[in-house]
């Protein structure tokens, strides 16, 4: 989400299921409140107050400037108005909001970002065969989208809240999801068995 209003100069990751590291840059964003703060910052880093430039780095880490961001405003060019958006983790792109030229507000949703390296395998057990499970129980997990591949998973999580009109209730099984051919092999919300 956008951390003040702005404008999106440009994007570096412009289309969903990109995959991104923690770190690595989104988009340049313009804000004239960023770039006044980033200025402020840099006057102060001459200066000999240390109180004041750490409350002028706790103020652009409000505005969503991670701490390498803001250890490298020495360096950066006077003349650069915008600055980057870094992607918060390391993940799948599942929504992209945004587009170059964009102007966007505070607390507006610019991407989501969902970290598939674990996925959650759920289902359904009855009444009847809640006595045989229980957590950290090993569990086999097929899916007819990769036919004669197995992940082997435990089970993390059993939901206390039993529906009576199933008679069931829901049991999560976390597995690991490895990237093959720059992609990961299970897909969100496949069926499986």
């Amino acid at each position: 989400s956008a951390y003040l209003p702005g404008r999106i100069e440009t994007l570096q990751v412009s289309f969903v299921g990109a995959e991104v590291k923690q770190g690595e840059s989104l988009a340049e964003f313009y804000s004239p409140a960023l770039l006044q703060a980033e200025r402020e910052y840099r006057v102060l880093s001459g200066q000999n107050n240390a109180d004041l430039r750490a409350a002028a780095a706790s103020r652009l880490r409000q505005m969503g400037l991670a701490p390498e961001q803001i250890a490298a405003l020495a360096t950066k060019a006077p003349e650069s108005l915008t600055s980057q958006i870094l992607a918060p983790i390391s993940g799948t792109v599942t929504e992209k909001k945004i587009y170059a030229g964009q102007y966007v507000q505070e607390g507006e949703k610019l991407f989501e970002i969902a970290d598939f390296s674990t996925m959650w395998f759920q289902f359904r057990a009855y009444e009847q065969d809640l006595p045989f499970v229980q957590i950290g129980l090993p569990v086999d997990v097929t899916t007819p989208s990769l036919p004669g591949k197995v992940f082997n998973g435990k089970i993390t999580f059993i939901d206390p809240n039993f529906d009576g009109a199933t008679r069931s209730t829901k049991v999560r099984v976390e597995l690991a999801n490895p990237v093959v051919d720059n992609r990961r092999l299970l897909l969100h919300r496949l069926y499986a068995e």
